[in-house]
């Protein structure tokens, strides 16, 4: 027992003025009844110190548990008469500040604890949590000791980011601030006014360099409020937005990229066919993906029907004069929409489904092993079936039948070698992704198409050639050719690749910075999936305040036993 209570002591109370009197044991629980033993005691009010007792009282106080038994503290605090006449206070109790706060019905060691867990999970599940491990609190508890937690000051920083992040997607957002040198986030600001980010960083002189989008209201915020101060245009959003140009530039070239889909040496042998009716002939009931019924293939013929009327009465309405959110309310859709049809000169293709089956990573295999002169069925699936396939021989003939293979004589494949697999004409989409990759992570299927798209028409050549162009320079960190660059894009192009490149000129200085300097907004992007993932653990219902303790404050340091 005396071996037990010397270690209660040091573990539990420590040795700070402070005796152990009993230790009563339950299961999963322990009670320990501890008195002070301090001589002196000072006022908190004027710090007179007094041995003047006047009474005693009884405090409990829930602490952490040890090992799995949680343990309770019932101490025993003297009142002592303040000796400074002119103080307010005549009367005070002691204070253990290594032990308890004033006021408290917890250890200090117990409140870590729970700011602890309640910073890693929040309310309820960090309730839950302290609950399973012996500690059990409210949520109302855990969130008072998280909004207890003190927000770290910040210390002049010199490179930041700044970028936006949604309290609800597409009708409120804040803005979150973070050190680029730290990967800390500094701030979150209530929404993205300029006012409230103008205020912000007129408080902080010492910042030489902010990262941002290519947004014009951070860059309007920080000329406002630090014209000396380096902007630098994030790379990834440089490089996501020219994607969107570009692929909105190729809309209006789906005819290019349909005729580049087709051998010439073939084309004139391909018959013209309603791709509903074709559609259901090669993935019919007995075909080799799923069933496609009549039922299904006459819902698609109306689906397609209605985006047809669509886009002719987005075309119609634009000769006449009206403006693009009048045409997105007298159609009922989105603006985003109504400038894609814009884009388009032909309405939408129908567009085929595909059904992904456990044959697809061994297709261009059986095609060259067939082209090698392998033309049996069963032979060609027992050399996949060692590879890890699966399926049955009856999937491999009804693939070599949909392809045109034949025994005898073997026909040319239908779809061209550099087409999507599934035998799809690829969208503006693909295509604009296809041309981002860098030439050396591109298939040799890729390549063969983007070189027979640019073959086909001269814009869809300049497009290509300027883009491998403009991201070689990202890729490089090498800005020198920007000017000329912004130049040939201008001159070379209309439409949406030509006004993205007025807009760098705009702003070329920003993004002169960011392609040649190592600055970026990527920890930005991490803190703000960082955000996301704690808003969804609140199921949205997480306040400011208690957002901005989670992603700023630190944990507290181990307290001493």
């Amino acid at each position: 027992m005396y071996e037990l209570q010397t270690t209660l002591q040091s573990l539990v109370v420590g040795g700070g003025g402070i005796t152990i009197d009993t230790i009563t044991t339950q299961p999963q629980h322990c009670q320990i009844t501890a008195h002070c033993t301090t001589l002196v005691a000072s006022c908190p009010t004027c710090a007179t110190p007094s041995s003047s007792v006047h009474s005693r009282y009884r405090r409990r106080l829930a602490d952490r548990t040890v090992g799995t038994t949680s343990v309770t503290l019932q101490l025993t605090v003297r009142r002592f008469r303040c000796r400074n006449h002119g103080c307010r206070q005549q009367i005070f109790a002691e204070r253990l500040p290594t032990l308890m706060a004033s006021r408290q019905r917890s250890t200090i060691r117990l409140a870590h604890a729970f700011q602890t867990i309640g910073l890693a999970l929040g309310g309820r599940p960090g309730a839950r949590v302290a609950q399973a491990l012996g500690m059990p609190t409210s949520h109302t508890t855990m969130l008072r000791h998280i909004h207890q937690l003190p927000i770290p000051p910040i210390t002049t920083p010199t490179a930041i980011g700044i970028d936006e992040w949604a309290w609800r997607k597409r009708t409120a957002y804040g803005c979150i601030v973070v050190d680029l040198h730290t990967n800390r986030v500094l701030d979150l600001l209530p929404d993205q006014a300029q006012s409230t980010i103008v205020t912000w960083l007129r408080q902080y002189p010492s910042i030489q360099i902010v990262s941002r989008d290519r947004g014009g209201g951070f860059a309007a915020a920080i000329t406002a409020a630090l014209p000396t101060a380096t902007q630098v245009v994030d790379r990834w959003h440089l490089i996501k937005n020219y994607g969107e140009a570009l692929e909105a530039a190729l809309l209006s070239k789906r005819a290019v990229l349909r005729a580049a889909c087709t051998p010439p040496e073939s084309a004139a042998d391909v018959p013209l066919i309603d791709p509903f009716v074709g559609a259901l002939t090669r993935t019919g009931r007995h075909g080799p993906d799923a069933p496609m019924l009549e039922a299904d293939i006459s819902a698609r013929r109306e689906r397609h029907a209605v985006l047809c009327a669509l886009h002719a009465q987005i075309h119609t309405l634009r000769a006449t004069g009206a403006d693009i959110v009048s045409i997105a309310k007298m159609v009922s859709t989105t603006r985003a929409t109504v400038y894609r049809y814009l884009a388009m000169e032909t309405p939408p293709d129908w567009v085929q489904p595909r059904r992904r089956t456990t044959l697809d990573p061994y297709k261009a295999f059986l095609l060259q092993q067939w082209t090698a002169g392998c033309q049996s069925p069963r032979q060609l699936w027992r050399m996949i079936r060692a590879q890890g396939f699966t399926g049955a021989e009856t999937a491999v003939t009804r693939y070599l039948a949909f392809m045109g293979c034949q025994k005898t004589k073997p026909r040319p494949i239908i779809h061209p070698t550099y087409a999507l697999n599934n035998g799809r004409i690829p969208s503006a989409v693909h295509t604009a992704q296809w041309v981002l990759l860098a030439p050396t992570r591109r298939t040799a299927n890729q390549q063969a198409f983007l070189d027979a798209v640019a073959a086909a028409d001269p814009d869809c050549a300049t497009l290509i050639t300027l883009s491998e162009q403009f991201l070689a320079m990202i890729r490089a960190n090498e800005a020198a050719a920007l000017t000329a660059w912004i130049t040939a894009a201008i001159t070379t192009t209309t439409g949406h690749l030509h006004r993205f490149a007025q807009r760098l000129r705009q702003d070329e200085a920003a993004v002169r910075a960011g392609i040649a300097g190592p600055w970026s907004n990527g920890p930005v992007e991490g803190q703000i999936h960082r955000l996301k993932l704690l808003k969804r653990q609140a199921y949205g219902r997480a306040s400011l305040a208690l957002l901005r303790i989670r992603l700023i404050a630190q944990p507290p340091a181990a307290s001493p036993p």
